[in-house]
């Protein structure tokens, strides 16, 4: 059972690497805006300049949910965390354990003397080879008795042994009320007949798999690189899935009733978005009653489809036990959306496609925010920029659960947190975009779109570009009235001198002074320099590239630095877009903008700590003197001074008794 145990543990172990390598980082633009809320009771108006960067949990990414195989999880619970201990499959927890070799037999080694600071956490012995005989002689005969061990040849044939190993597991059995879940096991509706909760899941592909179910504690992503599942949905059957109940309505999801193993349990929508696809704004809906979907085929266009779904699930574990098959219940269940309109949904449905984005977490019963008391009568206040799409939110707590980039430094290939100053009255705080730095991409056939972005990732340099059609009257106009609002349908980053890097991995939202301001030069948002030539048919002065420098230090234990974020800079390089000669005025030509992103770790070299020597001489207690006493007050802050005198004429007398009790010894 325990080699068994290893074995499952190991394959566990290559599966959580294969999803971190396959990870897929296009993003919708309705997840690049999406802020996470902010908790205004936990914003201090003199927030705190000290960081803790002691690492002593780096798996613990998700704030508030259980990171499955994460043993120093606190918000796992304890049969869980026993469950993969048992197993060894834990996820790293920290800095990789220090490794001492001997270069001499293990024998010959009496005592290890190690520097007593925290740069050692074990001592594995490995024995010295010693090939001093093998290289000098040579065996010519071995009469060494044991043979090795060997497997007995089994009989083939129909044995009880083996019919008794081969029965199947019969016809599946569908829970009931009374049964708890058990971890890994799939999220049932009330329904009955063993209906499952799905969700829309790229599971094998990027294509949405209607039929990916829900397990008890499984989190969506798997992978803790990323906040959020994506994959893209064919708009084939527009018709009927952008409809009332559809798969593209997010009524599909609220009005399912869910078993949470003694009760049934319903959705609570607690918070609803609008993304306007022109303008990339997005508009808070209200929770009362969930965005009706509907599909226009005048006009071709299917409104309110859903684009992301974040699904909370509140489970009670206090009465499992010390296994898997825990008697685990779902006790509440959150649920927000954001909708957008999809235009030319038919028309272009072997093309054209809809991200969706999906996240699912479990939180422990005991972490329930206050807003589900009462959470199907919540309605969250914002007000959007309509030129940069940024939302400030004062919803009373947050919908989202919040998902770190490390613990306290970044972790090398997690996104980079990034948001914008929010105030409210004498207090400000980080409006933080859930998937962190978005840049600009190439969308289908290579151009430029608001919904092909990526994270900026730690300590990945890259290049990217997308491409700009414009037939010649389109580029004299977008050159001489070229706005904000244009170059962020083109999915330019434009955030001027508002936008913050999170300094470490876990910057908290409500410190701003966890937060370094990026400087940008020149803004597209004060922009207006661009000038078309109708001689040449060109556009001078257009943004065609943008460079983002990041710098980058290490703090903490040689052997466990803490990443972290110093200083980044946006630079916007301008140049000229000139229509070929040869192409008639009708003829598209494609324009190209160009995202270069540079980590520069500054030069840093660690330095050796020691601890200070104890002094030669211990001082001595003025009581040594008794009852002898000095002509000195006293001092406030320390024993009275002796007089110089008073102690050498002392010294004969302490020499005179110490020999005397010598030789009375």
């Amino acid at each position: 059972m325990l080699a068994l145990k290893r074995i499952f543990g190991s394959i566990y172990r290559i599966f959580l690497f294969l999803l971190l390598i396959s990870l897929r980082f296009s993003r919708s633009k309705a997840q690049s805006l999406l802020p996470y809320d902010i908790n205004w009771s936990l914003v201090s108006t003199s927030p705190s300049n000290v960081t803790n960067v002691t690492a002593n949990c780096i798996c613990d990414v998700r704030q508030g949910a259980c990171d499955l195989g994460c043993c120093c999880d606190n918000d796992c619970p304890t049969y869980l965390t026993n469950y993969y201990t048992s197993i060894d499959s834990c996820l790293p927890e920290g800095p990789p354990e220090t490794v001492l070799k001997y270069c001499v037999s293990q024998d010959q080694v009496s005592r290890v003397n190690l520097p007593g600071n925290v740069d050692f956490y074990t001592q594995i012995v490995q024995q010295a080879d010693i090939k001093f005989f093998s290289n000098l002689l040579c065996i010519v005969r071995d009469n060494n008795p044991k043979l090795g061990k060997y497997f007995e040849d089994p009989i083939a044939g129909s044995l009880s042994p083996y019919i008794n190993l081969a029965q199947s597991s019969g016809s599946p059995t569908y829970p009931s009320t009374s049964l708890p879940y058990s971890m890994f096991s799939y999220v049932y509706s009330s329904s009955g007949n063993g209906t499952y909760i799905t969700v829309p899941y790229g599971a094998l592909s990027d294509v949405c798999d209607d039929n990916f179910p829900v397990g008890f504690m499984v989190s969506l992503p798997e992978s803790l690189q990323s906040p959020f599942a994506s994959c893209r949905r064919s708009l084939t059957d527009v018709s009927t899935s952008c409809t009332s109940g559809g798969r593209l309505s997010p009524s599909f999801y609220s009005t399912v009733a869910i078993l949470g193993g003694t009760t049934t349990v319903s959705v609570s929508v607690i918070e609803a978005w609008h993304l306007n696809p022109t303008s990339s704004s997005l508009t808070s809906l209200s929770t009362s009653s969930v965005a009706a979907t509907s599909y226009n085929s005048t006009s071709d266009t299917c409104f309110n489809a859903l684009t992301v779904l974040n699904l909370t699930f509140y489970y009670d574990a206090s009465t499992a036990g010390t296994g898997v098959n825990g008697n685990g219940l779902i006790k509440a269940i959150e649920m927000s959306y954001t909708v957008t309109d999809v235009a030319n949904a038919y028309a272009n449905a072997s093309s054209n496609y809809l991200t969706q984005s999906v996240m699912v977490n479990w939180v422990p019963m005991s972490a329930t925010r206050t807003s589900t008391s009462n959470s199907s009568t919540i309605n969250s206040t914002t007000s959007t920029n309509s030129t940069t799409g940024d939302v400030t939110s004062s919803l009373s707590d947050g919908y989202t659960l919040r998902q770190t980039s490390g613990n306290p430094g970044y972790l090398v290939g997690f996104p980079v947190l990034a948001g914008t100053l929010s105030s409210l009255g004498n207090k400000t705080a980080i409006s933080e975009l859930i998937n962190g730095f978005p840049v600009g991409g190439a969308g289908a056939g290579g151009l430029c779109s608001s919904d092909a972005s990526s994270p900026l990732l730690f300590g990945f340099n890259a290049t990217s570009s997308c491409a700009v059609e414009f037939t010649e009257a389109e580029l004299q106009s977008f050159c001489m009235n070229g706005t904000a609002a244009q170059y962020i349908s083109l999915n330019l980053p434009v955030y001027g001198n508002s936008l913050y890097l999170g300094i470490w991995g876990n910057s908290n939202i409500s410190n701003t002074n966890e937060w370094v301001q990026a400087a940008s030069s020149p803004s597209p948002l004060t922009f207006s320099g661009m000038t078309y030539a109708n001689g040449s048919k060109s556009c001078s002065g257009v943004v065609t590239d943008v460079d983002i420098i990041i710098l980058t230090g290490k703090t903490s234990a040689a052997n466990n630095p803490q990443n972290k974020i110093l200083y980044a800079t946006i630079s916007y390089q301008t140049g000229r877009w000139k229509r070929n000669a040869n192409l008639g005025s009708l003829t598209v030509q494609r324009f190209y903008l160009k995202y270069n992103v540079t980590f520069v770790g500054i030069p840093q070299s660690a330095q050796g700590y020691e601890r200070a020597l104890p002094p030669l001489v211990k001082p001595l207690s003025v009581e040594i003197l008794y009852p002898f006493t000095t002509n000195a007050a006293p001092e406030r802050n320390g024993p009275p001074k002796v007089r110089i005198l008073m102690l050498i004429s002392s010294l004969p007398v302490l020499v005179a008794s110490f020999l005397m009790m010598t030789v009375l010894a």
